[in-house]
């Protein structure tokens, strides 16, 4: 527990997001370096940070964001057994990306390649939009059954 300016106690999150990400990342990061190359790894690699950062600032938002951000992601990182959602989530980007074909995509082999920054950027960020706004959608849900009776529910500006 870390104690805050205030001297309230409360749990550190911020190294705990860190963790659940990188869990998230085994599965879509193997798809999606494949499916890069070139300059669209940079793209890729600055989506995945661009989820790092706003993660952190996410979890400073209050205890219910925090929890649902990293409990709905803990419990999503096991969907990877059975990576159904992160496939689908990746061919809804890909698909989303082709729909620009001629500014991201090579002709080649029937697989699309990206090959710009944009292009990995732009189908990292989908891919993980659609799997993090899951995670918190679980969590969100989770958080709200765990309340006790006679505590007040948290802010819904906090979810």
């Amino acid at each position: 527990m870390e104690k805050t300016a205030n001297g309230t106690e409360h749990w550190p999150w911020q190294p705990v997001w860190a963790f659940v990400l990188a869990l998230n990342l085994i599965v879509p990061l193997f798809f999606g370096w494949a499916l890069t190359q070139g300059y669209a790894r940079a793209g890729l690699v600055a989506a995945i940070g661009c989820f790092w950062i706003a993660g952190h600032y996410f979890c400073r938002r209050g205890r219910a964001a925090a929890y649902s951000l990293v409990v709905g992601g803990a419990l999503f990182a096991v969907t990877q057994f059975f990576p159904f959602p992160q496939i689908v989530a990746g061919m809804i980007a890909v698909a989303i990306a082709q729909h620009f074909e001629s500014l991201f995509f090579e002709a080649g082999d029937g697989l699309p390649n990206l090959t710009s920054a944009i292009g990995g950027f732009l189908a990292t960020f989908v891919t993980g939009s659609i799997l993090v706004s899951l995670a918190l959608l679980i969590g969100a849900v989770i958080y709200s059954l765990t309340l006790k009776p006679g505590k007040p529910a948290a802010d819904l500006r906090e979810l």
